[in-house]
């Protein structure tokens, strides 16, 4: 397994930006490495609605957990990563496809593990989904 790049090394453009991320035009707002906070732009495609024409759940489970990993990895130091354990998600109503805004901040740090949460709401600040997250620490030799 070769080294993570650092959140710094990704959003200065010295490290290649994940597919992931540039498949839902990911955009920071803004971080804070010191508390291991983002604020991001994205944007849940039309290839993410179901029948219904709205996003699908599992869908917004992957852009909590973007949240939550890069919040997770805004705190690290280089040659760690922070792969999610478990995630459970909560859906407070359904969105169609177009830009949201997310947060992911680490809330608690202990023994290799970090606890995250995040949110997604609309571009108007209504609530969407939220999640929480336990995530393991792990240093590439």
């Amino acid at each position: 397994m070769s080294r993570s790049p650092t959140f710094i090394e990704l959003y200065e453009g010295h490290a290649p930006i994940p597919p992931m991320a540039v498949l839902i035009g990911w955009r920071t707002l803004e971080f804070d490495p010191e508390i291991g906070f983002i604020r991001c732009e994205m944007i849940a495609p039309a290839e993410f609605l179901n029948s219904y024409g709205t996003v699908q759940g599992g869908a917004l489970c992957m852009l909590l957990d973007q949240c939550v990993g890069l919040a997770a990895l805004c705190a690290l130091g280089p040659g760690q990563s922070a792969p999610t354990m478990e995630l459970k998600t909560s859906f407070m109503r359904p969105v169609g496809a177009g830009k949201l805004v997310g947060e992911g901040r680490v809330v608690f740090r202990a023994a290799g593990i970090y606890f995250a949460e995040a949110k997604l709401e609309t571009l108007d600040r209504r609530l969407v989904a939220t999640a929480s997250a336990t995530m393991r620490v792990l240093t590439t030799r």
